[in-house]
């Protein structure tokens, strides 16, 4: 699988492990993504929807939520 995939379960992973949203950017995406952090900034969207789709998944989501190879 693609590096989406694998961001999707390291996002996934964080956020079992309680992390915020906040922490999973800085983890995903280095501690520079999170400087002018702000909850309705696209970054912050992006990692929300990111969760959701790994919950989905988690949860036996179908196939069409899997990254394209």
């Amino acid at each position: 699988m693609g590096s989406q995939y694998g961001a999707t379960e390291r996002v996934l992973d964080a956020h079992l492990a309680g992390k915020s949203y906040r922490e999973t950017v800085s983890l995903l995406w280095g501690v520079e993504a999170v400087a002018d952090w702000h909850p309705d900034d696209a970054l912050h969207s992006r990692v929300r929807r990111r969760v959701a789709s790994a919950r989905a998944l988690m949860k036996g989501g179908d196939r069409k939520r899997l990254p394209k190879a």
